[in-house]
């Protein structure tokens, strides 16, 4: 389970951590041997111990957490990877231009009929900040195995499918990449193991499907990470706003906590 510290609770004595504000943690519990604790092995990542009676909360929810003797150690994974977020709101004023979404060369990256919701939109405080390489990402929640579909024309130029879901390993996200003929990358991240339908340097068609969704890598829950990449060298070589053609008009990008059906393409 995974939270982000401004939707923390302060602590019993009123504390609030806010030097970790806005960084995304994974709580457990800590170890104890002959009733002292273990030290975990952290791989280098910094610990931070709070009490395990700590009122946690994400959102207006109360994570189920049952008191231990012991501690609850909050172990740093990824600031910069996907999941659900419970701040409000999507695209900011800090974010864009879009394009009308008539004219998007983009479909959404799942099978017309079916609707997700965007658990996490762009500029998000999460961790799709402002200025950071997932600022235009879209995260949108489904179940493992969903199919995933190219949203753009396209040759695919990179595929990783060997990790397994559910570990919240940092560094092990499954991901499908589809080169444009503008030079830009479409990224679909946290796939199922084994879950590229597609080979490399395979030229795919908007609507084509090219992978099976998941929950691998540094990811709160299953869901699809999706992310447009400009091309190096051009202007716009970082993240890129985007729009989807075949859904209700978004002249802001998609609405946070909205869900999305995909229509049927002009």
């Amino acid at each position: 389970m995974a939270v982000c510290f401004d939707q923390l609770g302060t602590d019993r004595k009123g504390a609030t951590p806010s030097s970790f504000r806005g960084q995304r943690f994974v709580l457990v519990k800590r170890p104890s041997i002959g009733g002292r604790p273990r030290e975990p092995r952290t791989s280098g990542h910094r610990v931070l111990a709070l009490p395990s009676d700590a009122p946690f909360a994400d959102g207006s929810q109360i994570m189920p957490f049952r008191p231990f003797a012991s501690l609850i150690l909050v172990l740093l994974t990824c600031a910069g990877c996907g999941g659900s977020s419970s701040s409000s709101g999507s695209a900011t004023a800090t974010c864009g231009p879009y394009l009308p979404h008539t004219d998007s060369q983009y479909v959404l990256p799942y099978e017309v009929g079916t609707g997700y919701r965007v658990s996490q939109g762009n500029c998000a405080s999460f961790s799709h900040k402002p200025g950071t390489g997932d600022q235009y990402a879209y995260d949108f929640v489904m179940p493992i195995g969903t199919p995933i579909i190219a949203a753009r024309d396209g040759r695919v130029t990179r595929i990783t499918v060997r990790f397994m879901d559910n570990t919240a390993v940092p560094g092990e996200e499954n991901v499908v990449g589809v080169t444009h003929d503008d030079g830009s990358v479409a990224l679909y991240f946290h796939l199922t193991q084994n879950g590229a339908l597609v080979t490399l340097g395979q030229t795919v068609r908007f609507g084509d499907v090219v992978a099976l969704s998941g929950n691998s890598g540094a990811s709160t829950e299953p869901h699809l990470h999706f992310v447009v990449i400009g091309a190096a060298g051009t202007p716009a070589p970082g993240t890129l706003p985007i729009t989807f053609s075949n859904t209700i008009a978004h002249p802001n990008g998609l609405v946070q906590g909205q869900t999305y059906v995909a229509l049927d393409y002009d």
